[in-house]
């Protein structure tokens, strides 16, 4: 029987809430190309010398904060959406094998991959956790998980999900959550608090050089262009 694989791609997260472990993490997810678009000689000094010795030890601080028993939130909370996308697939366990990884830090993506080739998947269905298209997210985990696929042979095995910010059960499962939040609390206004984007990263990806934040209404309405 032809069994499918699905892998789950999150963001990353330090092995550990300590100095050293908060310094590799932050070593790997800087030095990529897609989140500090400059020079490689200059993204090295940039990571290795001004940025990671003066944030490891608070960014730890704040990593342990925030740690719950069973480790760091985002592995722990990818580790039980994984567990509920195996749930939902209870009736095909035999076609679908799910996995998850992150485009940083561990379970790495060519450990999750080995795991998936482990279980004998003919197709591995890739998903990057994140809604929205951004080379610094969405495209770094695409062209991570193809070069490590091409060096172990999986390549031919992979097809990826596209960003879903615009599917209607995305939206509600959203606006469902919201509901949820604004019942239990009384509140008088709701902000939605987005991470931004570097505005270097939106002009290279607009082909047109005549739209990104050149006219004043660029992002009123969703186009070819800023989609």
């Amino acid at each position: 029987m032809n069994r499918t694989g699905v892998l789950l791609i999150n963001l990353g997260t330090p092995d550990a809430p300590t100095p050293s472990a908060v310094g590799r993490y932050l070593r790997q997810f800087l030095m990529d190309g897609f989140v500090i678009d400059v020079p490689k000689p200059l993204r090295w000094f940039l990571v290795n010398v001004m940025i990671v010795p003066r944030r490891k030890g608070q960014s730890a601080k704040a990593y342990q904060k925030v740690q719950l028993p069973e480790g760091s939130p985002l592995r722990v909370y990818t580790r039980e959406l994984a567990e509920k996308v195996t749930a939902r697939l209870a009736a095909d366990r035999d076609r679908f094998v799910v996995e998850y990884a992150m485009r940083y830090g561990n379970p790495s993506i060519a450990s999750s991959l080995e795991r998936l080739r482990s279980q004998d998947v003919s197709r591995i269905i890739v998903m990057p956790m994140y809604p929205q298209y951004a080379e610094s997210s969405y495209r770094t985990a695409v062209e991570e998980t193809k070069k490590t696929a091409l060096e172990s042979g999986l390549a031919d095995r992979l097809s990826f999900f596209p960003v879903f910010y615009d599917r209607p059960d995305f939206i509600n499962a959203c606006a469902a959550r919201v509901r949820e939040t604004v019942q239990a609390w009384p509140v008088e206004h709701f902000v939605f608090s987005f991470h931004s984007l570097p505005v270097s990263h939106l002009k290279k990806l607009d082909a047109t050089q005549a739209h990104c934040l050149v006219k004043p209404d660029c992002c009123d309405v969703i186009s070819a262009v800023n989609q």
